[in-house]
């Protein structure tokens, strides 16, 4: 264990002291730091659709991905999509399908020229690294998160925290819980992330849809679609819950407690030296 923790919110807190045995006195409550930028000006509706080659007279569904490694059926759940634009069960959207850092565009090459369907991988790239990745995240890259998730219609993810952020723009969410055309085993499912302890915490709040079918998720984004304010208590209740604090310091008080258990040490060690008679004192006495 370490001497002092620092966490996002309450719940957390209570984890590391029932799951962790953590005191509760060494735990600090701060919010979630990355997520500051999501509670401070947006980018403008038209001119973020400009950027993105969206079409502004259609409703915008973006699907975030993850890694392969984790759910590598995000291509099977855009052709359902897809397939619901064209049959008209989704009528007057597109698909903004923005890739994780560690997802791949070339498993998305079948789409590139669909219609209302726009695929985007936006990081910068750089060298790889030893575990593979090989993109920087920059400051503009979370500023074009926070656009999407502020302008989309609904988002469409795997249990991911894209969830809590979309619901800090009272965005709708529809989760995916099924797999590709054959279902997987279930250490290899997205089901079973829906039972992680951590993403009850979200699900228990009535905030998202949870599909475990095509048919299903088709019919949450359609509901979303038709009217967004459908669950908007539930994901009032999750930035609460989550980000606890939505003033956008989060990092500040992050700094602050940091600083303040380094004063204390300092402080603590200057004692000691005191009640020792300091280092001259004892240079004498030797």
């Amino acid at each position: 264990q370490v001497d002092r923790l620092v966490v996002w919110n309450e719940i957390m807190k209570a984890q590391a002291i029932a799951l962790h045995g953590y005191a509760e006195d060494a735990i600090r409550v701060a919010g979630a730091p990355q997520f500051d930028p999501h509670f401070r000006a947006r980018t403008p509706r038209a001119e973020f659709f400009r950027r993105i080659g969206a079409d502004p007279d259609r409703k915008l569904i973006a699907l975030t991905t993850t890694p392969r490694l984790l759910y590598s059926h995000h291509d099977h759940v855009l052709r359902v999509l897809v397939k619901a634009m064209e049959s008209g069960q989704l009528t007057n959207a597109q698909v903004l399908v923005r890739l994780h850092p560690r997802d791949e565009v070339e498993a998305y090459r079948e789409f590139m020229n669909t219609p209302h369907v726009i695929i985007e991988k936006p990081f910068r790239d750089t060298v790889k690294v030893a575990d593979g990745l090989a993109i920087d995240v920059m400051p503009e890259n979370q500023k074009h998160l926070g656009d999407t998730l502020c302008h989309a219609d609904a988002v469409v993810n795997v249990a991911s925290t894209i969830t809590i952020e979309a619901c800090i723009f009272d965005t709708p969410v529809v989760n995916i819980n099924f797999d590709g055309p054959d279902e997987s085993a279930y250490v290899k499912s997205a089901r079973r992330y829906y039972s992680f302890t951590h993403y009850v915490n979200i699900t228990k709040r009535g905030a998202v849809r949870v599909a475990t079918s095509p048919e299903q998720l088709v019919d949450d984004v359609a509901d979303y679609l038709a009217d967004p304010s459908l669950d908007a208590a539930g994901r009032k209740q999750v930035v609460l819950d989550q980000c606890q604090f939505t003033d956008g310091r989060s990092a500040e008080r992050v700094v602050r407690l940091v600083l303040d258990e380094l004063g204390a040490a300092a402080a603590r060690a200057a004692a000691l030296r005191q009640a020792q008679g300091g280092p001259e004192q004892r240079r004498r006495t030797a």
